[in-house]
């Protein structure tokens, strides 16, 4: 491993502690909102470590979440490939478990409506919640889904994970297909979890409520 680099003058002259503003992706120069990059620090040792929650002391490093800038991150600074595909895979594991622990956190505050009926209901009594949606939901609950999106004009919709996480995440004894977050700041950082997950395992999606990708 090599030993730390510098940080890029971009990220280094923004990365304040408390600072919920924009950064630049160090490969891409892309800016982006702080939330939706993934903060990278370097230990004592030299060593490049994940920084999820962006509370880690030192000078931070961003980069876009997904697989093609994170190679070409972590190769600049000298990881050797296998230990790249270490790092990735922990990285993914981690964007999933931080994304759950959202969940269960909205729970606990009394804020995460589950079932589509109850999301329905939230909806058509005026919230503009962060819609969240099974990958592996059936097709029936996805045109239901589909026909209140389309009648609210509701944009903030995720599609990732599987019944079963959503359902352990949020407390059920079951398999849940469609959850809502109602509280705005908890629905922010969901949302945020959310984006970095999709920008790691599909790349170049839309949320499903936008144009380029609307339910069928």
């Amino acid at each position: 491993m090599m030993p730390e680099k510098p940080a890029d003058p971009v990220t280094a002259r923004t990365d304040r502690a408390g600072d919920s503003g924009t950064r630049s992706c160090s490969v891409t120069r892309q800016q982006r909102p702080r939330q939706d990059l993934l903060r990278f620090v370097s230990d004592p040792q030299g060593r490049w470590v994940a920084d999820l929650a962006g509370r880690l002391p030192g000078r931070g490093v961003y980069v876009i979440p997904s697989p093609v800038p994170l190679r070409a991150f972590l190769k600049r600074r000298g990881v050797a490939p296998t230990e790249m595909d270490a790092m990735l895979q922990s990285v993914g594991r981690a964007l999933s478990a931080r994304f759950l622990d959202g969940l269960g956190l909205a729970r606990r505050a009394g804020c995460l409506r589950r079932g589509l009926r109850d999301c329905s209901e939230a909806v058509a009594g005026g919230g503009r919640p962060v819609l969240l949606l099974a990958a592996d939901t059936a097709d029936n609950t996805r045109q239901k889904l589909a026909q209140l999106i389309h009648r609210y004009t509701l944009e903030d919709v995720w599609e990732l994970l599987d019944r079963e996480q959503f359902g352990l995440a949020c407390g059920n004894n079951g398999p849940v297909a469609v959850l809502a977050v109602m509280e705005v700041r908890m629905g922010d950082r969901v949302r945020h979890d959310a984006r970095r997950w999709r920008d790691f395992f599909a790349p170049g999606d839309a949320p499903v409520g936008t144009s380029s990708r609307r339910m069928q």
